[in-house]
């Protein structure tokens, strides 16, 4: 199932994979729509997503039997020409297509508004896997010091979204080197999913059972049952305490807790002097110089 979705900073619609649950963005810059000839638009070099050559030819394949779901989204710069924001590959497309002509979205952005919208429009791509995105989110979040909340905010979408794939930062490093090999395996669903288990069950045993879905033995459901089943991590069990009673006659004087390198010492009521404090204050000084601690 697919979603209809409006891109970053509301400027393109987009047809997002059912998997990802990309909510719907807050609505975004006003766009002014035009059809332009495509001698007028001009590249931005490194801008350009890069697509497989199956994915580009996949794309000219649909363009050459179905209208423009999607305009180029532009803004106007001098000699009555046309920067390229998003859309590069459809304009490429359309090239080799031989049309003249384009849908845009004309749009009033600075500098930084393009390069953050450009950003965005390749960020949030129909093709890119969620692993791709989160690497994406997290690399804009080091390099402008800004939270979650106003990085969602930065690209029009819902925090929510940005809180979802930061679960691929809590797998732990087999795992993610089973997701970086094979990205398109997992949607943003399935690692939040798993995320829950990562702390309770062997690293090992989650890496194997990503492997399994990367080869397309089984589904990440099968995975996530076979986690389930492989064990949860034995927690370290504490020592008993060991328990020293040290009396007085017939009555308890002192009780001495130890476990592990703890010590405790209980007196009874009235038994702690000022003497005896200084006695074990030198016991523990002359001991810390005979063990040279």
């Amino acid at each position: 199932m697919k979603t209809r979705q409006r891109d970053p900073v509301g400027l393109v619609l987009r047809t997002m994979p059912a998997d990802s649950e990309f909510g719907r963005p807050a609505e975004g810059l006003p766009a002014v729509t035009a059809k332009v000839s495509l001698d007028l638009l001009e590249e931005v070099p490194g801008r350009r997503r890069k697509l497989t050559d199956e994915q580009y030819q996949q794309l000219v394949e649909n363009l050459a039997n179905n209208p423009l779901a999607t305009p180029v989204t532009v803004r106007a710069i001098d000699n009555g020409r046309f920067e390229i924001i998003a859309g590069h590959n459809r304009v490429a497309a359309y090239r080799e297509l031989e049309r003249t002509e384009i849908d845009v979205h004309v749009v009033d952005l600075d500098d930084d508004g393009v390069e953050r919208a450009a950003f965005y429009s390749n960020l949030l791509s129909n093709e890119l896997p969620d692993y791709h995105r989160y690497l994406g989110f997290k690399g804009r979040m080091a390099s402008t010091g800004k939270n979650q909340t106003e990085i969602a905010e930065e690209a029009g979408i819902n925090k929510s979204i940005v809180s979802r794939l930061m679960a691929f930062a809590s797998l732990p490093s087999l795992a993610l080197n089973v997701i970086e090999r094979n990205p398109e395996k997992f949607g943003v669903n399935a690692i939040s999913e798993l995320s829950k288990l990562v702390e309770s069950h062997p690293p090992e045993a989650i890496a194997q059972a990503l492997e399994k879905v990367a080869s397309e033995e089984i589904t990440m459901k099968h995975a996530i049952s076979l986690i389930k089943a492989s064990g949860k991590i034995k927690e370290n069990k504490k020592a008993d305490p060991e328990i020293i009673t040290i009396r007085r006659g017939n009555t308890t004087f002192c009780s001495v807790r130890r476990a592990g390198s703890s010590l405790r010492l209980d007196f009874a009521n009235g038994s702690v002097t000022e003497a005896l404090m200084a006695e074990i204050e030198d016991l523990i000084k002359r001991h810390a110089k005979a063990t040279g601690d």
